[in-house]
């Protein structure tokens, strides 16, 4: 999911649409500034959404929305936000001697100044795409520290036209503090959004208090050099070193719990030999069927991770890319399984080791784009079975619970597709003959099968 070509993508169609509309409507037009950067800065979140569609079909753009509706968060991530960020602007604010500021005068304002701020103040236009895409995207490839600083930059660089164009908040601000501002700040922002488990309405509330106190201390309009805005360069990048230093540069980040799987890569991992080794726990025929809990995310990512390391070995997968996208792609439906009542996530566990796994879910847009199927079907997919009990029933087991699950939602058909040369071969002893073969799907000689299967 996370290629390099992807990511690219994403930045130009970020980039183009918002310089495009700021300089055409700046030129051209007699709008005021405000709208004009208000219509420019929605590049990021329509290039995030247009990204996950182009990823997951209309499934992806659900899921991008749904992440930022996720409200129910510990009150302490709340208090970031809502305290310490109100905390740094005063901290600079007092520090550059004023008085005169709306917080002092008028603090009620602060609460219209959220709503605009969240709506129209560049949080909706843009955490879509910077939080929603572009983070987990580098966060896949770099540690997170170093995805965090990229992000900022990046974020930095997309605000140019800005700082040319007369009356915006940027034209008053020296450039080198408004990015070490930004990279600061992109820090603190991934160091709450990681600690949610990539709650994106926490990067809502970290974007939107930002802009809030900018206003209401009146660091964004000073007479003269901008001393205010330099103390508050100096006060989050403070803060931002402080949380470097107390998290190590993790920022909270879980790899194992993440949309993707992130440094070193299971690619990595494997050409370098270094795949994980496991005990192998004494067989037993005790097999326990039930659904994923939240306890079990690490112990199902060292299973997808082993059967991956183990279906390269035997199939001499070269291809990184789409090693990563698989890897991506299980990742999804993890987290999917927390987030989307459509998707359900199963294990089969022996003597507290989990030895299978397998998912329900929508239809792919491989399945849906090349058969008629109804608007509630059922996909039976993300199969896994640990490479030392394959062979040894776990899988067939795990096919009829699920067959059982499925009876149970009152569905008698369910869909599953295969890429895989030793997957196919599985699934066709399993199922018989696939409903559909598509021919060179994957490059010559490389089809791709699907099976459209009624339960008895």
């Amino acid at each position: 999911m996370y290629k390099t070509s992807e990511i690219i993508r994403f930045i130009t169609i970020t980039f183009g649409y918002s310089w495009i509309v700021w300089a055409s409507l700046y030129w051209w037009t007699d709008l005021p500034i405000v709208a004009i950067v208000i219509i420019g800065a929605f590049g990021p979140s329509i290039s995030g959404f247009l990204t996950m569609y182009r990823l997951r079909g209309r499934a992806g753009v659900r899921h991008l929305f749904q992440k930022s509706l996720q409200f129910r968060i510990n009150w302490k991530y709340y208090a970031i936000p809502f305290l310490l960020v109100p905390f740094l602007f005063l901290i600079a604010y007092w520090w550059t001697d004023r008085s005169d500021a709306l917080i002092v005068r008028e603090p009620w304002w602060i609460v219209p100044y959220f709503l605009y701020m969240l709506f129209l103040g560049g949080t909706l236009q843009e955490e879509y795409g910077w939080r929603g895409y572009l983070l987990d995207a580098l966060q896949s490839r770099l540690s997170p520290l170093w995805a965090s600083i990229g992000l900022g930059a990046i974020w930095t660089s997309w605000h140019i036209p800005l700082f040319f164009m007369v009356g915006t908040g940027q034209a008053n601000f020296p450039f080198w503090a408004y990015g070490l501002t930004v990279i600061s700040y992109s820090v603190l922002i991934s160091w709450l959004y990681n600690a949610t488990s990539r709650n994106l309405w926490s990067a809502f509330l970290m974007h939107t208090m930002f802009n809030v106190m900018l206003f209401m201390t009146g660091l964004h309009a000073e007479n003269g050099y901008p001393i205010g805005f330099i103390h508050l360069t100096i006060t989050v990048l403070t803060a931002a070193i402080i949380i470097i230093w107390k998290t190590y540069g993790k920022l909270n980040y879980e790899p194992l719990e993440e949309f993707i799987p992130s440094y070193p890569s299971v690619t990595h991992r494997i050409r370098e030999g270094k795949e994980s080794q496991y005990k192998r726990e004494k067989e037993v025929d005790v097999l326990n069927f039930r659904t994923l809990e939240q306890s079990d995310v690490k112990s199902l990512q060292r299973l997808f991770m082993e059967s991956l390391s183990d279906l390269i070995r035997r199939e001499r997968f070269e291809d990184a890319d789409l090693l990563d996208e698989e890897v991506a792609r299980l990742n999804t439906t993890i987290q999917d399984h927390f987030e989307d009542d459509h998707v359900q996530l199963y294990v089969v566990e022996q003597e507290g080791v989990l030895v299978g796994a397998g998912a329900l879910l929508p239809p792919n847009d491989i399945i849906s784009g090349h058969l008629e199927i109804k608007r509630d079907a059922i996909e039976l997919g993300s199969v896994y079975v640990l490479p030392r009990m394959q062979r040894k029933g776990v899988g067939q087991f795990l096919l009829e619970e699920m067959k059982r699950e499925i009876l149970a939602r009152e569905h008698h058909v369910f869909y599953l597709d295969a890429g895989f040369p030793s997957a196919q071969a599985y699934w066709q002893k399993q199922l018989g003959e696939p409903s559909l073969i598509l021919e060179h799907y994957w490059g010559q000689g490389a089809s791709h099968m699907i099976w459209e299967v009624n339960i008895k």
